[in-house]
C-alpha cells in the first residue's frame, strides 16, 4: 500500500485535496490563535469539518489543527489527524495552496 508521505515527492500521484467551505472561527477558537474554519475533501472519497486554520502566536507560521474533542479535564483527544508529519505537511501544502487560489479567485470576482 502507499502511504501518503511516499507521495510528497510526486505531486501528479498525490491524493488531491479540495476545498469546500470557508467559515469564521468562533470568538473560542480565535482565542486559538484560529484563522479560519475549513471544510476540505482528500481524494474524492473523504470529507473532513472543522479543520482549522491557526497562527502560532510565537512563530507567526500557520499549520492546520484537525477535529478533536476535549475531554472533562480539558484534554484534546483527536478524531482525526494526519499519520505522519510528512503527510500533515504535504496536507497543509494543499490546504495553503487552495486557499490561496480560492482568495485570488474571490477578489478577482469582487474587482469585476
Amino acid at each position: 500500500m502507499t502511504s501518503f508521505a511516499n507521495l510528497s515527492d510526486s505531486p501528479s500521484r498525490r491524493p488531491r485535496v479540495k476545498l469546500l467551505g470557508i467559515s469564521s472561527p468562533t470568538p473560542a477558537q480565535q482565542r486559538l490563535g484560529t484563522l479560519l474554519v475549513l471544510t476540505i475533501e482528500i481524494a474524492d472519497a473523504i470529507y473532513l469539518d472543522g479543520v482549522e486554520l491557526r497562527r502560532d502566536p510565537n512563530t507567526q507560521c500557520e499549520y492546520l489543527a484537525f477535529p478533536a474533542w476535549i475531554d472533562a479535564l480539558g484534554q484534546r483527544h483527536s478524531i482525526v489527524r494526519p499519520s505522519t508529519r510528512a503527510v500533515r505537511l504535504a496536507l497543509e501544502q494543499q490546504v495553503l495552496a487552495a486557499l490561496a487560489a480560492w482568495n485570488s479567485s474571490s477578489k478577482s470576482r469582487s474587482s469585476s
